[in-house]
Order: structure tokens, then sequence, then C-alpha cells
């Protein structure tokens, strides 16, 4: 319960933003999670096998997009610390950090479609449902019951 309840927590302080240090911090909490689901697959009563595939997924997204910003961040790095500017490599540099910096974007579009049901999955274990049923509705919005 005290790792869906991080989960969640690291979610809500992401954002729907693309902000590389809390988004590297959901990651480190999806796994933590999954690990302690995995630890319990073997109980009964154990979680999904589904819920496992969507956290291992996540996981592997943020991991992933966690490794081009390390790398968009060494290319900026060679490319501001080149000696001599020749040029074309300086712009070939650029080239690649744009393409670096697209992936980070269709990466960060993976996880916001995941994210809703991270926080179901979440939601569940930690015993807080309700709690982010209201949090996923969009401001304004109303539910069935209250119309």
């Amino acid at each position: 319960m005290r790792r869906a309840s991080q989960l969640l927590s690291s979610i809500e302080n992401a954002g729907a933003l693309y902000v590389p240090e809390p988004l590297h911090r959901v990651r480190l909490a999806i796994k933590k999670l999954r690990y302690a689901a995995e630890f319990r697959t073997a109980a009964p009563g154990g979680p999904p096998t589904s819920d496992l595939r969507v956290l291992r997924s996540a996981q592997d997204v943020l991991g992933h997009l966690h490794d081009v910003e390390v790398l968009a961040a060494y290319v900026r790095y060679l490319q501001s610390s080149m000696p001599a500017p020749d040029l074309n490599t300086w712009h070939q540099l650029g080239l690649l950090v744009r393409v670096l910096e697209d992936d980070c974007r269709r990466l960060h579009g993976r996880y916001m479609r995941d994210r809703a049901r991270l926080r179901s999955i979440a939601a569940r274990v930690a015993g807080t449902k309700g709690q982010v049923a209201s949090a996923n509705r969009r401001p304004g919005a109303t539910s069935r019951t209250s119309r």
C-alpha cells in the first residue's frame, strides 16, 4: 500500500508537463511498486498479470525516456565544447539533439496515455479508489450521479 501511495504522489507531483526529474521519480516509484507486486504474485490474491504488464511497460517507457534525455544532454555538451567550430559537425549534432528531443516528446506522450491506468492500479492497491476517480475527472465535468 505504501508503494502504491508513493506512486500516486509522484504522478501528481510530476503533473502533465514534460519535466524530466519528476518523471524520473515516477519511474522509480513504478519500479518499486512493480517489484513489490511481483513478489506478491506467488501469494493468493496477488495482483493480476495485466497490472504487472502495465507497470512494466510504463517503467520501460520512462526508462527509455530518461536514457534519451541523458544522451541529448551529452550531445549538447559535445556541441558546446567543440574547440574549433566545425559548422557541419555542429549542425549535425544540433539535428541529432532535435531528433532526441522529438523522441522524448513521443515517449512522454506514451506515458501520458498510460497515466490514468497507472493511477487506477496504484489507487486500487493503496485503497484510495474514490479519490483517484475524482482526480481523473476533467475540471467542470459532472459525474453521472450528479446529473
